[in-house]
């Protein structure tokens, strides 16, 4: 199974994913770590993003070889890079489950003021993000991050990746 955490910068889905993936004993990945592995900090342009989803979706193909669970954490903010996980899910027949962060406009720049660890996104990089966030045609769980509800959003998370229904945006 690929479960695709997708989300602005400062949503809170590297947080959720890296504590769903531990939940579903799952192997995590996350764009910002390929792109800090691939020593690719501060190149963003559409060929170089492209790059970076491939290499996850090579990590994640390989997870599915190993038949392993695989929960990947990216903005996934342009449809192009959906495409390469849904190309994956269809030719190896596994299913594929979307699940979208969002967070209040105030508590994402609370968030982006801080030091991150792994990303180098900021309150500007969420703005131009937002603005270019392409249409999500795919069934997604919708959930809300707060300063507060882990375990709500896991379980609810949880009960959606172990059900057959999908729910849209």
């Amino acid at each position: 199974m690929i479960i695709i955490v997708m989300g602005l910068p400062g949503s809170g889905k590297s947080f959720f994913s890296q504590h769903l993936a531990k939940a579903l004993n799952a192997e995590y990945l996350s764009s910002d770590r390929v792109r800090n592995t691939l020593k690719m900090g501060g190149k963003y342009s559409l060929t170089d993003k492209l790059y970076v989803y491939e290499w996850l979706a090579n990590l994640a193909e390989g997870a599915i070889d190993r038949k392993v669970k695989v929960v990947v954490d990216a903005t996934f903010y342009l449809q192009q890079t959906r495409e390469f996980f849904l190309e994956i899910a269809k030719r190896r027949n596994v299913e594929m489950k979307c699940i979208l962060i969002q967070a209040s406009e105030a508590l994402i720049k609370k968030r982006l003021e801080g030091h991150r660890k792994e990303s180098e996104a900021d309150y500007k990089v969420y703005k131009k993000i937002k603005k270019e966030y392409e249409n999500i045609d795919i069934p997604c769980l919708r959930l809300t991050s707060k300063s507060d509800n882990i375990d709500l959003m896991l379980q609810q998370a949880l009960d959606f990746i172990d059900s057959k229904k999908n729910e849209t945006v």
